[in-house]
């Protein structure tokens, strides 16, 4: 449909991805790696929500383009994308696969975050089992970057040092402490700006005549 859009983010398992528009149109924003967005808490997703790329504050190296019926654009490795369909029937085609190697050389902002949150998550699921308890991001773990058994989970987790995973760890959880209080302030907000405001006809009525309407 028209006007539909994605948020910030950019994609899990640290995916390329060749996308083909075989019908319609839709724009693409796109920030590079070097000039990554800020991410929620052991997220994919930005902070940047569905900000337009010439509103967004930090400082970002971005290309803007469309593609038509016909057109295929490439999205290289952890860049953040912003996707806003330009008609309402759109037909797309996404081939992917994960550059192994990229990521555990690529020196960019965004793949070091990506191998540590990887060590982190797997450090974590680790300690969990030992307790009993089998964390539900396993599974993504186990077959992370299209490997079986781990095999890419163990290799970034052996090429991050204990302190880097620590650090990480820290930053992590601090931002998804900072987000959980700030969704929860603006829902204190909302519910504030909303209090006194009818909701529903029944609503509407009930305040308006003092008693339910169905009485």
């Amino acid at each position: 449909r028209k006007g539909t859009h994605t948020r910030w983010h950019y994609d899990g398992n640290s995916l390329q991805v060749f996308n083909v528009q075989v019908r319609g149109r839709k724009q693409f924003s796109l920030i590079s790696p070097d000039t990554p967005l800020s991410c929620f808490g052991f997220s994919y997703g930005a902070h940047a929500g569905y900000a337009h790329v010439f509103d967004i504050d930090a400082p970002a190296r971005f290309a803007v383009c469309q593609i038509s019926s016909g057109d295929m654009l490439f999205i290289p490795q952890h860049w953040f994308h912003y996707v806003l369909s330009l008609e309402d029937e759109n037909v797309n085609i996404n081939w992917v696969w994960t550059d192994a190697e990229l990521l555990k050389t690529a020196h960019t902002r965004t793949a070091k975050r990506e191998r540590e949150r990887v060590a982190v998550l797997y450090a974590l699921a680790i300690w969990l089992r030992r307790l009993g308890y089998t964390p539900p991001w396993l599974e993504s773990l186990d077959s992370y970057g299209g490997a079986a058994n781990f095999a890419l989970t163990r290799e970034l987790y052996n090429s991050v040092s204990s302190g880097a995973i620590a650090k990480r760890w820290l930053l992590e959880f601090s931002k998804t402490l900072a987000d959980r209080r700030y969704r929860r302030e603006n829902k204190r907000r909302e519910m504030e700006l909303n209090e006194g405001v009818p909701r529903s006809a029944y609503d509407y009525l009930r305040k308006a005549k003092g008693r339910s309407p169905f009485r």
